[in-house]
């Protein structure tokens, strides 16, 4: 089960009813930095990935994995989180 950040950033807004703008402004990015993240064409940085997942309060894996991953995974996947900030860092 691989990352699908762009995917959840999306429902996640979507679920929050914030528009792309309205976001970025939330994040202090530009509309065209959500929109890249929402077309998977560039992820955010870690750091930016705890502001989001604190913005919709949510779990940091929930912003990486999505709402369906189970305790049994949690550990699995906090060990990909240090591996994914080992490459985009």
């Amino acid at each position: 089960m691989g990352f699908s950040i762009d995917r959840n950033i999306r429902r996640l807004r979507k679920e929050a009813g914030l528009t792309q703008e309205e976001l970025a402004q939330k994040l202090f990015v530009t509309r065209q930095t959500i929109s890249l993240w929402e077309l998977g064409k560039v992820h955010p940085d870690l750091e930016t990935l705890q502001k989001l997942a604190e913005q919709f309060q949510v779990d940091l894996l929930q912003v990486l994995y999505g709402p369906e991953y189970t305790p049994a995974q949690q550990l699995l996947r906090a060990a990909n989180i240090q591996n994914f900030a080992a490459v985009h860092l």
